[in-house]
């Protein structure tokens, strides 16, 4: 079944090998295609797409939040996006548990697969492999009880801030977004070390992937109180 009015946005480096991807899955699906490097959400600002593919292996989980932060809200319609060139079950675990991604393509799958894919989901459908929605479940479940034992562990604050640094912000962006001094976001990040049990800020960021679900916006800070 074809989507002569659906359009896709494909995110990764313009190559012979991409076009040819981007051509192949324009012609297995019916839909309209339009090619976008990795570092240029600002370039579709404003534009409207019905399927969005991100490259994984090219866009880490503080550019691809960067990408969802421009598509919100554009169009009428839903922008349903996808990741793909995923290396393995841990790998796409990682973009699905941080973002809000309705299908998950790995490097060996065909166009063919990719085009299946993506007219279910479409249609509403998410397209997940049965190992990893396990997986997602499995990892949901630790978050919300490690969510449960973080009230009475860490502060409210430190939780933002552990959500932040987990998406790899500086101690600059989490006072802008916070509404605080770089001071007292250093003592924060000393305090959580110390709660946490990290050494460095790597560590945090491990931590917080694990123990944490959708990270917090990096450009739209909130109102202040």
């Amino acid at each position: 079944m074809s989507n002569p009015e659906a359009s896709m946005l494909i995110v990764t480096s313009e190559t012979a090998q991409s076009t040819l991807l981007a051509m192949s899955l324009s012609s297995h699906t019916g839909m309209s295609y339009r090619l976008a490097g990795p570092q240029e959400p600002h370039k579709v600002s404003g534009a409207s797409f019905d399927i969005v593919l991100i490259d994984l292996s090219l866009v880490d989980p503080i550019l691809f939040q960067k990408w969802e932060e421009s598509l919100a809200g554009q169009g009428e319609g839903e922008t349903r996006i996808c990741a793909f060139n995923a290396k393995n079950d841990t790998h796409a675990l990682d973009a699905v548990s941080l973002s809000h991604i309705r299908g998950v393509f790995f490097q060996q799958d065909t166009p063919e697969l990719m085009a299946k894919g993506l007219k279910q989901i479409l249609q509403g459908q998410i397209w997940l492999s049965r190992n990893l929605m396990s997986l997602l479940i499995d990892k949901l479940r630790r978050q919300s009880m490690d969510a449960y034992r973080m009230e009475g562990y860490l502060t409210h604050r430190e939780r933002q801030v552990v959500g932040l640094v987990g998406l790899g912000a500086t101690n600059a962006q989490i006072a802008e977004k916070l509404f605080l001094s770089e001071h007292t976001v250093k003592t924060h990040i000393y305090n959580i070390f110390k709660k946490i049990g990290a050494q460095n800020r790597v560590q945090v960021v491990c931590w917080a992937r694990d123990h944490l679900g959708a990270l917090p916006n990096l450009s739209r800070p909130r109102t202040k109180h």
